[in-house]
C-alpha cells in the first residue's frame, strides 16, 4: 500500500517536544512523522544535539507557524565552564586555550554583578561554528576547513541572567585531548581533521571514571569551576556566545558546558510531549503494520493525533491577540479577503487563559483569526483602511485543542 503522500494526515497542529541529548531537532522531526503519519513537520528554534528541552514541532498546514517563533522570548538553563576555550564556545569543540580561574569567580556577589552587566540590549559576534551562511555557505562547513569566517555582530536582548549556582565544572570525554595537548604540548589551534561540527555526536561522551597517565594529570589540573544560569533572551541570541563573551569580560576563558531551554513562547517543559512517548507510538503503529502486512500509516487511528500529543493552542503560547471570526467573517476569510473588525471579539492571553482585551489594535499588529476549535489564519490590523487583512491562511486550520 503507498505511503501517505505529503500532506495527507489531515492533521494540523502544533506541539512541543522535550529534545533529550543526542538528538539533532532533525532526529525529533523525524520521529514525529512517523509517530503522527505526516510526512509535513517542521520546528521552531534548533536546538544542537548537547542541548535538552523545548523544541516546537508543528505538524501538517500547521508549519507555517515556524517563522512566528522566531521573536518568541526563549529561557535556558545554561552552566559555563571557566578555564577552557573551546573552538565551538561549546562542549562539542576541541580546547583551543586553557588558564587559571580566578578566585573571585567563586563569589556569588561578583557573578551576579558580571551577570547584571550582559542584561540589555547589545552587540553579539556569532560562534563561527554556527549555520549562519557566508556567500552561500554555511560558517561551521567554512570552520571545519580551517577557513576564517567574518561574521557581522547582531543586535540581541538579554532580557534576565540569574545565578543558580557556582560548582565545579567536568570536563568532557572529547576535552581530554585537547586538554593534554595544550596543558602538556603547547600546541595551539587543533586541526582540520580533529574538529568538530556543533553537536557532533562523537563529542558528547563523557570522561570515564577513571584515567591514566598524562590524561589523568591534565584531568586533575582543569577540574574548572562552572556557573549556572538562567537566561531570558530575545531572538538571535546564541548562548555559547553569551559564554564567550562573559569569560572575556572577567578575563578567564570559558565555554558553554550544558544547556536546557525552558521554555520558547508559552511552550514550557510541562506542556511538551517527551522523546519516550513518541518512540512508544511509533513502535505501536510499526507493530500493528508488521501484524497486518501493511504501512505503519495504516495502522488503528493512524489518521488521529497520536495520544501521547500534547497538542497546544496556538493562540496561547505566541504573543499575538486573538479574534473569534463570525460566520459572515468565514466566507470572506475562505477566499483570503479582508474582514471588518468589532473589537468586542479581540482576546489576548492572560496567565494561560483568553480574555477579552482594553487595549486598542495598533496599526501593523498582526491577530489570530479562530473559531473555537481551530485557527484559520493570521491577519493584520490595517488602520488606514479599518480592516483585518490575510496575512498567512492555514489551509485546513490549525488545531485549538484535541478533537477526535
Amino acid at each position: 500500500m503507498a505511503k501517505n503522500k505529503r500532506g495527507a494526515s489531515g492533521i494540523s497542529c502544533l506541539i512541543g517536544v522535550n529534545k533529550p541529548k543526542n538528538y539533532t531537532s532533525h532526529d525529533v522531526v523525524n520521529r514525529c512523522r512517523r509517530a503522527f503519519g505526516e510526512r509535513r513537520v517542521g520546528h521552531g528554534g534548533t536546538l544542537d544535539p548537547f542541548a535538552t528541552g523545548v523544541l516546537p514541532v508543528m505538524v501538517g498546514p500547521a508549519t507555517r507557524l515556524a517563522q512566528y517563533f522566531e521573536t518568541c522570548k526563549k529561557e535556558y538553563v545554561a552552566e559555563i565552564c571557566f578555564g577552557m576555550a573551546t573552538s565551538t564556545d561549546d562542549l562539542t569543540g576541541e580546547v583551543v586555550e586553557s588558564c587559571d580561574v580566578p578566585e573571585k569567580l567563586g563569589d556569588e556577589n561578583y557573578a551576579r554583578e558580571v551577570l547584571a552587566s550582559f542584561i540589555g540590549e547589545q552587540k553579539q559576534l556569532p560562534p563561527q561554528y554556527s549555520a549562519i551562511k557566508v556567500n552561500g555557505v554555511r560558517a561551521y562547513s567554512l570552520a571545519r576547513k580551517g577557513k576564517d569566517v567574518e561574521l557581522a555582530a547582531r543586535d540581541i536582548v538579554v532580557y534576565e541572567a540569574e545565578l543558580l549556582a557556582i560548582k565545579p565544572c567536568e570536563i568532557q570525554g572529547n576535552q581530554i585531548a585537547g586538554v593534554s595537548e595544550f596543558a602538556l604540548e603547547g600546541a595551539s589551534n587543533p586541526t582540520e581533521s580533529d574538529s568538530f561540527m556543533p553537536g557532533d555526536k562523537s563529542s558528547i561522551e563523557t570522561i570515564p571514571s577513571a584515567n591514566s597517565g598524562e590524561d589523568s594529570a591534565a584531568l586533575n589540573a582543569c577540574q574548572n569551576l562552572a556557573w549556572e544560569v538562567r537566561f531570558v533572551v530575545g531572538s538571535g541570541t546564541y548562548i555559547r556566545s553569551l559564554a564567550r563573551d562573559i569569560g572575556e569580560g572577567v578575563q578567564c576563558c570559558a565555554h558553554l558546558s550544558s544547556l536546557k531551554r525552558t521554555f520558547v513562547g508559552g511552550i514550557t517543559l510541562d506542556s511538551s510531549t517527551n522523546m519516550e512517548e513518541l518512540e512508544a507510538e511509533i513502535e505501536r503503529k510499526q507493530s500493528y503494520a508488521d501484524e497486518q502486512g501493511q504501512e505503519p500509516s495504516c495502522a488503528p487511528n493512524a489518521l488521529l493525533l497520536p495520544a501521547c500529543a500534547k497538542v497546544l493552542d496556538p493562540c496561547k503560547v505566541l504573543p499575538y491577540k486573538t479574534y473569534l471570526a463570525t460566520e459572515d467573517d468565514m466566507r470572506l476569510i475562505a477566499n483570503g479577503g479582508a474582514i471588518p473588525c468589532d473589537e468586542t471579539r479581540v482576546f489576548e492571553c492572560i496567565d494561560g487563559d483568553l480574555a477579552p482585551t482594553n487595549e486598542r489594535l495598533t496599526h501593523g499588529e498582526l491577530l489570530f483569526i479562530v473559531q473555537p476549535e481551530k485557527v484559520l489564519g493570521i491577519y493584520s490590523w490595517s488602520e488606514e483602511a479599518q480592516l483585518l487583512k490575510a496575512y498567512t491562511i492555514f489551509s485546513t486550520g490549525v488545531t485549538r485543542c484535541l478533537v477526535q
